[in-house]
């Protein structure tokens, strides 16, 4: 479904204002119809719009398909999946916080393997070598734990989504290196 399309089903005073029968408006005269219709606002900025103050970016994305990222609601709002703002949330601090706070996840995850290794073979004589690969998925089982014996909260999954992704950075880069 297009932008178009969506905003013709969901909101056509909106369509009726904004696109004039085919003549894009200056996104200078859509702050009114925002206040007015906080609906299609709501929608526009679910579907990317960029324009600060326009309920759709007319011009540039009228025609584009709307991401699929996106879902509708029964009453025919625009937002953005669950499941997209999760991963999107891990993706950002995975990719910029944690990697400004803690270096590469590889390095970090390799030295927390060292310091666990070292732990388990003196705590219970086991005879373990435990790699980054290793503590990403660790750490993912600890968060499926913590779902599964509390309350699900979203900054568990957003930390296994996370966890996950690290690990399968180092398990493909470590294949991609063992390939070569």
């Amino acid at each position: 479904m297009t932008r178009r399309d969506f905003m013709r089903l969901h909101h056509p005073s909106a369509v009726g204002s904004l696109y004039n029968g085919g003549v894009c408006s200056c996104p200078e005269d859509y702050p009114d119809l925002c206040k007015a219709d906080p609906a299609a606002r709501q929608a526009a900025n679910a579907m990317g719009c960029k324009i600060p103050g326009a309920p759709i970016d007319c011009c540039k994305c009228w025609d584009a398909e709307i991401p699929e990222t996106i879902a509708e609601t029964t009453e025919g709002v625009a937002i953005e999946r669950i499941r997209a703002q999760i991963l999107n949330e891990a993706r950002n601090i995975i990719c910029s916080d944690r990697n400004r706070q803690y270096g590469e996840p590889e390095d970090n995850f390799a030295v927390i393997g060292e310091l666990w290794s070292q732990y388990l073979r003196r705590a219970k004589d086991a005879d373990i070598d435990l790699n980054g690969y290793d503590v990403g998925m660790l750490m993912a089982l600890f968060k499926v734990g913590r779902l599964e014996t509390g309350t699900p909260k979203r900054d568990n999954f957003v930390d296994l989504a996370g966890y996950v992704a690290c690990a399968a950075e180092i398990a493909l880069k470590e294949e991609h290196n063992n390939d070569k």
